[in-house]
């Protein structure tokens, strides 16, 4: 989008409660909601007059800051001023939805080549965490946001293990492997990946890799009380 000349980059990374808004439409539902519930979320400890103001002034800045090139905002009001909605993913796109949309083309494709490529294309899209610099804040711990987590969380694990599939079967076998190991580095509690990888490395007979990469694992997951699965034991 463009910016306005009257608000500048650093005006808005300074406006922490308009950026909190924004973040948590974009995991509501439809993206919207009503205002007495997003002043709830956001200012939860504060009188609901005092909070509404909060939610005025963030409404403000972010609708000064979310306009499309000709001026159009990207923040609507409906419902009487009561509801608010951020446009959808023509004007106002975002990763994370992309993601999910190429998760969705790609489960139902049965093309392998055609699937491969979708499952290719959302791995390229995906690539941190959900908002990462927000997880130890307190509205971050909302339902909404838990349930997008969860969500891309299935969609990632999803795409891995297809696109794992997929390779094997068209006889890469390495990149199969390379795509395992890149997400268990990042994710080394995902099990079902791991089993995944612990099989491909024993049908090539490297069994000290294996064993290492097992290790590894077990003694991350005793750090947070867990134990190997089964299946991935034996």
């Amino acid at each position: 989008w463009q910016v306005p000349s009257d608000m500048g980059e650093a005006a808005w990374d300074s406006r922490t409660s308009a950026r909190t808004l924004f973040k948590l439409l974009l995991c509501a539902p439809g993206r919207q909601a009503t205002k007495s519930v997003l002043a709830g979320i956001l200012w939860p400890e504060t009188d609901e007059e005092k909070a509404r103001e909060s939610l005025r002034s963030a409404c403000k800045v972010l609708r000064k800051v979310l306009r499309t090139a000709n001026g159009e905002e990207l923040l609507e009001q409906r419902n009487n001023g009561e509801i608010l909605k951020l446009a959808g993913q023509r004007l106002l796109w975002v990763d994370a939805d992309a993601f999910d949309d190429l998760v969705a083309q790609a489960s139902r494709t049965a093309v392998p080549e055609k699937a491969l490529a979708l499952w290719q294309q959302a791995k390229a899209v995906l690539r941190g965490e959900l908002l990462a610099d927000d997880q130890d804040a307190e509205w971050a711990g909302h339902r909404w946001v838990k349930q997008r987590r969860q969500a891309l969380w299935m969609g990632r694990c999803r795409m891995i293990r297809h696109l794992a599939d997929l390779y094997i079967q068209h006889g890469q076998i390495s990149l199969a492997e390379e795509t395992l190991e890149q997400h268990i580095v990042r994710f080394p509690t995902d099990q079902d990946a791991l089993y995944r990888l612990l099989v491909l490395l024993e049908q090539q007979h490297c069994f000290e890799q294996a064993r290492m990469l097992y290790e590894r694992t077990r003694r991350t997951l005793e750090a947070v009380g867990k134990q190997p699965a089964s299946h991935v034991r034996a």
